[in-house]
């Protein structure tokens, strides 16, 4: 079995909007520094303007984008689950919050909260 983690991402209002479970490399070297890169070049806009790159219109674009970003197209390891599944097995828990205007990147289990600038060796 892989180290698997657990990715929450919630809305503007503070609610949890998906679950991702994800099956291997869920430690702070594997997904947390992808996380990290995924949301240091992002940010955030009301209204896409024409040409911009980079940019995700609120939460619920940017968990899209996130579950894309995470899947390179390969089936299996990332999957999408009902926010009120009990998996109780894995080894990392990331958050990913709307803050003073902006995503950010906690991760639960050791509680450490990490932002996209910070980076994980």
């Amino acid at each position: 079995m892989g180290t698997q983690a657990t990715v929450t991402v919630y809305n503007e209002d503070d609610r949890p909007i998906c679950l991702i479970y994800i099956l291997f490399d869920g430690y702070l070297s594997g997904v947390g520094k992808q996380l990290q890169e995924f949301l240091k070049v992002r940010r955030y806009v009301n209204g896409i303007p024409v040409g911009a790159t980079n940019v995700y219109n609120g939460m619920t674009d940017l968990a899209a984008q996130l579950v894309w970003y995470l899947k390179k197209g390969e089936s299996g390891n990332v999957y999408l689950v009902p926010l009120e599944e009990e998996l109780g097995c894995t080894d990392y828990e990331y958050e990913i919050r709307f803050v003073d205007g902006n995503a950010h990147l906690r991760e639960l289990t050791q509680k450490v909260v990490l932002y996209p600038e910070v980076k994980i060796e």
